[in-house]
């Protein structure tokens, strides 16, 4: 279940809503800002740490100016989240759009103002923002030593501990224009110190610095416009990491796809795991998105998976902003068109399962709107995530919204089941569901606690023969953790009782011999009158009579006659039925000579038997009796003929035929290898 709450100042509104598979209670927290107005863009940029987090709205108008840029902090206390306070830059100016990005880590937070103009019209600023007793104020103001003109300092950042990180994508350097850079920022004592500026090995206009995340000795840039192999702005991320106060590039990552993708849009970064958007990448149509985690190991950083969209299309922009925390991560896709509305925008959850990442959930706004794009930003801390729609028109148009879902993370692994029937009969077919959480991959079934696998499917039928009480256990695993349900005495199975139900053929005459051959196959039975006159009263011509139980009752649904009977023909001597398919030997039948018999096939079409195909040996011979026995399962058939003399005598053979797709085909003629005259080999025949 998800549960909604919006929130403004307080609690305003709770709302259930079903989450498939969850058992956790998701819930959804509506952020606004309590004095949002029209144009805010509050949730352009979010982020959160345990209880606490931070919204960016770059568009505020305040006592700094138009679209001077605020950010709000909030906290988590009695179930609900509260505005804690609303800062603003000191030094903040219009245009500076203060608040086009954040961070927050513990009790520090950064705050970028890419257009503030210090070093140069847009050149941009970071803030750091202490709490102290419970109030944030601002402890310095960060910008680039070498900062000049357009250089978007404060596009991106990140903070981890005593470091942070500030993207400056526009940054012309040695590498060419708007080739991109990145700063880093270390507290020492008192104060934030620049201690390295990074650039990638690469060319010009690849706004390196355009995405930044950083994780302990570990930071990530992206560079979306990287032109590579993969082609033009396929894009790139770069793997710095500290050694001895340090930074160096450990390696460069791409993805093997197309171009024009913008790998690097977007990254994060936590512990042994990075995450990189492309948020044009086109498998699930132009523009539907994709997200590529990375692993590292053994000194290098490789692709793990590659994320899409369960549900992704085109122009969904899945991979817009990507975030990761420990076994979870969250990619968003603010142009995805869902019961919302078109461009109402998403947000789906990832979790790590042994070596493979799941998509456990999607998120939407329980009030979305077209256009709100939900999942611009996002963030996780744990499993509580948040996501900016940034264009929502609770406070007026496009004064934006963010949204806090807690217990994202999927259910843990639990093995359950159900089963239907509970009782019956023997022989007692039981249908198996699996309705395990957890995300199960193996499945093992002890269908009768005897300690053997039985079934190693995920909903298997298993059929119980003997009477008796029936414990039954299911174990389930998914690479990280096994889990047992047994269920004692869960299936009881009595001895059935016999009832005796007695047919005869609706008409029924003296001396047809009706009962001389019967054959039954689930509900349906056959039952021939091989002396069965026909209506010119020729002797033995023969029949079959196809009865349906329905009803607690067996009704005889229809006769059966060869298109070609005669006399003596003994249609019905020998009679067979597997499903839709019947088959009925006529051994008299004197086509190939007297006596040498043939087999008739019948096939079901709705309510009605049709016969499908003569048969007869290609070998046959008068008084061969082929015929005489009968056998169907599937696509084949076994007939046998008694009187062959391959062998002797009356040796007998019998011949299998097989259905190519239009026909049935003889296949083989079986004779034994130690026959001799006078067996009468294969008088009778069956399929096992």
């Amino acid at each position: 279940m998800i549960r909604r709450t919006t929130i403004t100042i307080i609690t305003a509104l709770c709302l259930l809503i079903a989450v498939a598979c969850a058992q956790a209670q998701i819930s959804e927290f509506k952020i606004t800002a309590n004095d949002g107005d029209s144009g805010d863009w509050f949730g352009y940029s979010v982020a959160i740490s345990g209880n606490l987090a931070i919204v960016g709205a770059e568009w505020d108008d305040n006592d700094n100016g138009t679209k001077a840029g605020a950010i709000y902090i909030f906290e988590h206390s009695g179930g609900s989240w509260n505005q804690m306070q609303k800062l603003t830059a000191n030094d903040g100016a219009a245009n500076d759009n203060f608040g086009n990005s954040v961070a927050i880590s513990g009790d520090l937070a950064i705050v970028g103002a890419y257009q503030d103009d210090d070093n140069g019209a847009d050149a941009g600023a970071a803030y750091i923002f202490m709490r102290n007793a419970g109030s944030w104020s601002q402890v310095q103001k960060l910008t680039a030593s070498d900062g000049s003109v357009i250089n978007n300092f404060g596009n991106s950042v990140a903070i981890s501990g005593d470091l942070a990180i500030v993207g400056a994508p526009f940054n012309t350097n040695d590498n060419g224009g708007q080739a991109g850079a990145a700063y880093i920022f270390q507290h020492s004592g008192s104060s934030w110190a620049q201690v390295q500026k990074l650039m990638a090995s690469g060319a010009n206009a690849d706004y390196f610095g355009l995405s930044v995340a950083i994780s302990g000795d570990l930071t990530i840039v992206g560079a979306s416009f990287d032109d590579n192999e993969n082609g033009t702005d396929a894009g790139a991320s770069y793997i710095f990491d500290r050694n001895g106060g340090s930074w160096s590039q450990q390696q460069k990552l791409t993805a093997s796809d197309a171009g024009y993708d913008h790998f690097g849009n977007s990254v994060a970064i936590s512990g042994d795991a990075a995450i990189v958007g492309a948020y044009q990448d086109d498998d699930n149509g132009p523009r539907a998105g994709a997200a590529y985690v990375f692993e590292h190991s053994g000194g290098s950083w490789s692709l793990q998976q590659k994320l899409i969209a369960s549900d992704g299309s085109s122009d969904d922009y899945f991979g817009c902003s990507v975030a990761i925390s420990g076994d979870l991560t969250i990619v968003g896709a603010f142009q995805d068109d869902n019961t919302n509305g078109t461009n109402a925008g998403a947000a789906y959850i990832f979790e790590r399962s042994n070596d493979s990442w799941i998509e456990q959930h999607k998120l939407i706004a329980s009030d979305g709107a077209s256009d709100d794009y939900f999942g611009y930003p996002v963030a996780i801390s744990g499993d509580a995530a948040i996501v900016g729609a940034y264009r929502d028109d609770d406070n007026g148009l496009d004064s934006g919204a963010t949204y806090i879902f807690t217990n994202v993370a999927g259910p843990p692994l639990n093995g359950d089941f159900s089963a239907t029937p509970l009782n019956g009969d023997a022989p007692l077919t039981v249908q198996f569901t699996d309705t395990s959480t957890g995300n199960p991959t193996i499945w093992q079934w002890d269908f009768d606690n005897d300690g053997t696998i039985d079934s190693n499917e995920q909903n298997p039928a298993w059929t119980y023969i003997e009477p008796g009480t029936y414990t039954v256990s299911l174990t389930v695993s998914n690479g990280n953790a096994q889990d047992t349900e047994v269920k004692g005495d869960h299936i009881a199975v009595t001895e059935s009782e016999l009832t005796e139900f007695k047919i005869t053929a609706s008409d029924g005459a003296a001396n047809s011999e009706f009962g001389n051959s019967v054959a039954i196959s689930g509900d349906l039975a056959i039952v021939a009158a091989p002396w069965d006159s026909n209506d010119n009263e020729d002797y033995a011509v023969g029949a079959a009579y196809i009865f349906e139980y329905s009803g607690g009752s067996w009704i005889q649904q229809q006769k059966l006659t060869a298109n070609d009977g005669a006399a003596y023909d003994g249609f019905g001597f020998a009679v067979a039925i597997f499903s839709d398919l019947a088959i009925i030997g006529a051994p008299g039948d004197d086509d190939n000579g007297n006596h040498s018999g043939a087999a008739y096939v019948f096939e079901r079409s709705g309510n009605n038997w049709i016969q499908q195909q003569k048969l007869t040996a290609s070998y046959g011979v008068s008084y061969d009796d082929f015929g005489e026995a009968v056998a169907i399962s599937s696509d084949l058939v076994i007939v046998g003929a008694s009187g062959d003399d391959d062998n002797g005598p009356a040796s007998g053979a019998a011949y299998i035929f097989y259905w190519d797709g239009s026909s049935w085909v003889e296949q083989q003629k079986l004779t034994a290898s130690d026959g001799g005259g006078r067996l009468f080999w294969k008088f009778c025949c069956d399929f096992w």
